[in-house]
Formats: structure tokens, sequence, C-alpha cells
């Protein structure tokens, strides 16, 4: 009796063991590494101005060069999404740059010829020192119109022209907020957007004839925007060169622009290149 119900419990017992199987294990839910939704970043770019606007009157006879320019800054900028195809950019940008503007009156060959040759020349001559802002019409400047006045007078039979060159050097400072929208297509990521901020420039005159100089200064603040468009490409991780077309309009201060010398503003199109890093 008691060898049977051994046998029986054996047997009941490997049953449930062979029906219950293995233990099954509990599924692994993965979790993923959260994603960066922001990011700094500080940049470095140099370029130069390709061209800038006529911000000089040239009284309908002075002959304008324009000149190459340069500029270079920093910015320090905040990615709200760095992994979306389409995000929002804000960017503290700081730049320094200048140019320079020259413009050149001729005194017609064979003056003597035309009575009314250097009466023509000291008139333009005098409307243009006359009408330069107050700061940069320094004593000798003023003094020039005369001394050139009297070079004329004592040239008179001479078959040499006389040139009178004005040498404009603005150099400004200007702190700018860019908005900007940036696309993500891989290594290559453009963008483009817009700016607002101020400018403070400084602005040499300098003024030549044959045998004759003078020179003036004065230095202003005023309104700044921007309109710009770019693009980035990824060498690593962290780093990116860039390279950004910027056409900067910078407000003249009123005391400028408020002379017939002076038109409103300077327009300059910089063409840039950079590098950047992300933080």
């Amino acid at each position: 009796m008691m060898k049977k119900l051994l046998t029986i419990v054996a047997v009941v017992a490997t049953a449930s063991l062979l029906h219950a199987g293995p233990k099954p294990s509990k599924a692994v839910i993965p979790i993923d590494k959260p994603v960066s939704e922001a990011a700094w970043y500080v940049g470095a770019y140099g370029g130069m101005s390709a061209y800038q606007s006529e911000f000089v009157n040239d009284f309908g006879a002075f002959s304008c060069k324009h000149k190459i320019g340069w500029n270079a800054g920093v910015k320090v900028g905040y990615d709200f999404n760095p992994s979306a195809r389409v995000r929002p950019v804000l960017e503290l940008d700081a730049m320094f740059g200048g140019f320079n503007r020259q413009m050149g009156l001729d005194v017609p060959d064979n003056a003597n010829a035309n009575s009314n040759a250097h009466a023509d020349a000291s008139r333009v001559l005098n409307a243009a020192l006359v009408n330069i802002p107050e700061r940069l019409r320094t004593r000798e400047v003023i003094e020039f119109a005369d001394d050139f006045a009297t070079y004329l007078n004592s040239n008179s039979n001479s078959n040499d022209a006389g040139r009178v060159t004005f040498r404009y050097k603005p150099r400004s400072f200007a702190l700018m907020v860019n908005a900007l929208a940036k696309f993500d297509c891989g290594a290559l990521q453009p963008y483009a957007g817009v700016g607002a901020g101020f400018h403070h420039t400084r602005m040499t005159m300098d003024i030549s004839a044959p045998g004759l100089s003078a020179s003036g200064k004065d230095s202003g603040n005023g309104f700044a925007w921007a309109l710009l468009a770019g693009a980035d490409y990824k060498l690593a991780a962290n780093w990116a060169l860039f390279a950004e077309y910027k056409w900067l309009n910078y407000e003249l201060p009123g005391k400028w622009k408020n002379t017939p010398v002076f038109n409103s503003r300077i327009g300059q199109q910089l063409v840039n290149l950079g590098v950047r890093y992300t933080f």
C-alpha cells in the first residue's frame, strides 16, 4: 500500500513540473537616453564688405570709388531644438568693421581757357565743405577751402589739373540680436533670418590737394538692422564651419544725416566665413 502511494505522489509531481515548464522571464523595456532639446554655441567669423551704398553726396561733380572693406565678429547662440528638421535659433552677434570711400574733384586742364572752371571747382568744393557736419568741419578743414582757392588762383595760367580728394573712413561696432530659422539637411544646415540692434560709428574724413591736407573726426550711434542667410557644415559632433551673407544697414546719427553731405544710412553687403562650436 505504501509503495503504491509513493508511486502516485512521484507521478503527480513529475506531471506538475512538466506542465509548469520553465518560468517565463519578464520583458525588458529599453530606456532611451534622453536627447538634448536645446544647445548653446559660440562662433567667430571674418570676411569682407563687398559693397557699400552711396552714403556721401557727390554734389554732381565728384567721382566716387568703392573700396572693399573688412569685418570680423563673434556670436553666442541658442538652438532651441537641435534634433528638429526646422527649428528657431537666437544669436547675440558682435561685429567690428570698416571701409573707405574715396571721392575726387578734378579741375579741368587748360583752366585758363575757361574763365569759369576755377570758380566752378571752388563753388563745388565750398558746398561740400560748408555742409560737412560740425565736428568734422575742423579749423583746418575750413582753412582748406581758402588755401585751395589760393592754389587755383596762383596756377590760373597752368595746364595742370588740380584734384581734391575726400576719403571717408567709417569704423563701426555693431551689437545685434539675430532671429534665425535653421533647416536640418544632414551635415549641411542652411539658415536665414533677420537682426536688429545698434551701431557705434567713428567717422574720419581726410582731404588732400596738391600741397594741402586736412582732416576731421566724429562719432555717433544709430539703429542697425540686417538680413542674413548662410549654411553650417558639420565637421564633427561639436564643430562646424559656416558661410554667411549679410545685408547690414546703419541708420546714421541725426547730426550727420540731417546735412546735405551724408545720406540717411550706410548699407553694406558682407560675405563671411567662420567656425562654430556647440556645447
